[in-house]
């Protein structure tokens, strides 16, 4: 049995989503194991059939898969610019959140050159806007900080599910007067995310938008998600993502979706894989061709 069934083609022209593996955690704080990350979500996709949870057909998805990136290093990490240079959805499978960073400015670039707003969505317990952590600038920990060094202004960033706060990071918040859209998961719990989603919608509509959406696992509360390296409680639910996916996924205007920190040596009987490879077919139920 073929990974992806029959959503998979051998043809790039063919396809209308572009699948990368990033197999690198050398950026993580806690635990490592994000680098086995791609390949099992990979092997996972061989038993899934190709529908929704609710039964939808996803004979719509054709998949190309370029394979894993060779990684020599963080710095060898997306030196094609030109990935973006086609109207295909990009998906990623990391990796610690760090390989973000090279793909997210890359996608800015490709928004000045198209003279789109770029808008980043960071779906995550932390914030990840240290500006160094364990003294390094790559850190999976920098990640959102780099991006708006990179050229996403604050009134264009999403921060959903938000509950962890390093003191670095926590203090920029403040320093740029509440402007990013600050989501904490409390608020989500209480309320549910029909509000966030309201609010990105309000946002995201127009054309002249182009959305990156980056969906760290961790933003999913530790008891459904053990495979990961820094697992934070009090978290969202399954039916949380499942919600703000399949809005993202009808979304036209959105150019790249991430996917990290799944550290199958950590998981248990492949719990947090098999949550990111479902959530990821719920985002796929509502994608249309373009």
């Amino acid at each position: 049995m073929k990974k992806f069934r029959d959503l998979l083609v051998n043809k790039y022209d063919e396809a209308n989503i572009v699948l990368y593996g990033v197999p690198y955690d050398c950026n993580c704080s806690v635990d490592s194991g994000a680098a086995d990350g791609p390949d099992v979500l990979r092997k996972l996709s061989w038993w899934l059939p190709p529908y929704s949870m609710n039964g939808e057909s996803l004979s719509h998805i054709k998949i190309f898969d370029c394979g894993n990136v060779k990684v020599d290093s963080f710095e060898s990490i997306c030196e094609d610019s030109d990935i973006y240079n086609d109207e295909k959805l990009k998906v990623i499978f990391g990796g610690d959140h760090s390989i973000s960073i090279p793909f997210q400015k890359h996608f800015i670039e490709k928004c000045k050159k198209e003279e789109k707003i770029p808008v980043l969505i960071h779906i995550d317990a932390h914030c990840d806007i240290c500006d160094t952590y364990l003294g390094s600038k790559n850190s999976h920990a920098c990640t959102v900080r780099r991006a708006l060094e990179n050229g996403i202004s604050d009134e264009n960033l999403f921060l959903v599910g938000i509950r962890e706060f390093e003191k670095d990071g926590f203090d920029y918040l403040i320093q740029r007067k509440n402007k990013v859209n600050l989501f904490l998961a409390s608020d989500i719990l209480e309320n549910g995310i029909e509000y966030v989603i309201d609010s990105i919608k309000n946002k995201i509509v127009d054309e002249k938008y182009c959305v990156y959406v980056s969906f760290d696992i961790d933003s999913l509360d530790a008891s459904f998600v053990p495979g990961t390296g820094t697992p934070e409680t009090c978290g969202l639910f399954p039916q949380h993502l499942r919600k703000i996916l399949r809005f993202l996924g009808s979304c036209k205007n959105v150019c790249c979706l991430d996917i990290v920190e799944v550290a199958p040596p950590l998981d248990s009987n492949n719990i947090t894989s098999w949550c990111a490879i479902k959530l990821l077919y719920e985002f796929l139920a509502t994608f249309e061709s373009r």
